[in-house]
């Protein structure tokens, strides 16, 4: 019972001294950079659409979808590029449908 408790004490202190430690917590946007640096950096993009979906359905026949958005850098060859954050399944597709590309849009009805 003592070694428990003993045990406890130093794993919170190990804790308390991490989080003391470490860096102060910001806001991290989808990509992993925070608010205030990408506003802060040269380069970064002056502006973004809204995201949006792309739907595919898997060789495996299962939906699952992007997370993308356009958006615009002065500072980069052209301006405009693909922004694409993250990606999740979905759910089982009809058979009928091949493997690949979809639509656009809101989940698939």
């Amino acid at each position: 019972m003592v070694r428990r408790f003993v045990l406890a004490l130093a794993v919170v202190a190990v804790m308390t001294g991490a989080l003391a430690a470490g860096p102060p917590a910001t806001v991290v946007n989808l990509q992993g950079v925070s608010i205030d640096q990408a506003n802060a950096q040269p380069g970064a993009p002056d502006y973004c659409g809204p995201w949006q979906r792309s739907w595919f359905v898997s060789s495996g026949g299962w939906w699952y979808f992007w997370w993308w958005r356009w958006c615009h850098n002065p500072s980069i060859q052209g301006g405009w590029y693909l922004d694409w954050a993250s990606w999740n399944w979905f759910g089982p597709a009809p058979p009928f449908l091949s493997p690949g590309f979809q639509y656009v849009g809101g989940t698939p009805s």
